[in-house]
């Protein structure tokens, strides 16, 4: 079966003392795409509280979540473009035992660096519509 996933490029095989270890492939465009899915299900309810107490928003996930690179420490980062910029995350950052990092917007072009509005740009939209 792990070699099936070897074949669809989800999985890389290596040799290790005897040992076959198989792990996921980062760069697969199916394996980033699964994680999306993976984190968009996890933040469904902060999504949906989001989309509860702002008018309209866009929601976008971005960074190492959005680019399949995460770790166990990693921060989820979220641009939010709305008007409203007032929410309680606390009891989501307990629930998912990581720090959100909330980054508001009107518009993409208001991002402080090119390279910020390009990985927003490039990140996961979660709920509503990118605004450029």
């Amino acid at each position: 079966m792990l070699n099936y996933y070897v074949k669809e490029g989800l999985l890389l095989k290596t040799a290790y003392r005897n040992n076959l270890l198989f792990y996921a492939n980062k760069d697969s465009k199916v394996f980033i795409d699964l994680s999306r899915i993976y984190w968009r299900q996890k933040l469904k309810e902060l999504t949906a509280y989001i989309e509860e107490h702002l008018m309209s928003p866009a929601i976008v996930l971005f960074g190492s979540l959005s680019k399949a690179e995460a770790k166990n420490d990693s921060d989820i980062d979220l641009a939010i473009f709305a008007s409203e910029r007032k929410l309680d995350i606390k009891s989501f950052e307990n629930k998912l035992k990581r720090k959100i990092q909330i980054y508001w917007f009107e518009g993409l072009a208001k991002a402080k660096s090119r390279e910020l509005a390009s990985n927003i740009a490039n990140g996961y939209v979660l709920s509503g519509r990118l605004r450029t």
